[in-house]
């Protein structure tokens, strides 16, 4: 991977691992970051955590790192820039069609959030695995119907029924408009 081009060096614009209630890109890109990663240090952080949890090392931490930095890398999230370069060009669209499919995929985001949904130990995480399977629920109805409503999604179903009594189902209230009003707050 140190071989590829001068791209690996290029800064991602947030902390790709952070995973917030509200996707704010620009919100993200102007905080201080403690720690900056360039493409290529973000896959190599990737593939230590990979490696932790084939050890069973933290396996709720390490998914859920793992399923915002792959949810990150979508054109929903803080790392979108992740794909710009030569081959897929600059700025939010392309025209590339299987490119395309690649920057809006939530299948590793979905797949590492319910890793960690497994692995958790406690409702809050619980709860927070829920809402970060229901943006990836969201990201996905949005692609495929270009409908900007909002539908009860799994994960909100489930943060609604189960985890209501958790200070993060509370925070979700505070912060997304679409739970609230689902909820029927």
């Amino acid at each position: 991977m140190s071989k590829a081009g001068s791209g690996k060096d290029r800064l991602l614009l947030g902390n790709p691992f952070n995973g917030f209630i509200q996707d704010c890109h620009d919100c993200d890109h102007a905080a201080k970051q403690k720690t900056k990663f360039s493409k290529l240090r973000f896959i190599e952080i990737i593939q230590i955590m990979q490696g932790k949890v084939k050890n069973g090392e933290d396996l709720y931490n390490n998914y859920l790192l793992l399923g915002n930095s792959f949810y990150n890398m979508t054109h929903y999230g803080n790392a979108r820039v992740f794909y710009e370069g030569d081959i897929a060009g600059e700025g939010s669209y392309v025209n590339d069609e299987v490119l395309e499919n690649k920057i809006y995929d939530m299948t590793n985001a979905k797949y590492y959030y319910q890793k960690a949904l497994e692995a958790a130990t406690n409702d809050e995480q619980r709860a927070k695995c829920n809402y970060l399977l229901a943006k990836c629920e969201r990201n996905e109805y949005y692609k495929n119907t270009g409908n900007d409503d909002f539908l009860a999604w799994d994960g909100f179903k489930k943060l609604k029924t189960k985890y209501s009594n958790t200070k993060y189902y509370k925070e979700v209230i505070k912060e997304c408009g679409y739970f609230e009003k689902y909820a029927g707050n």
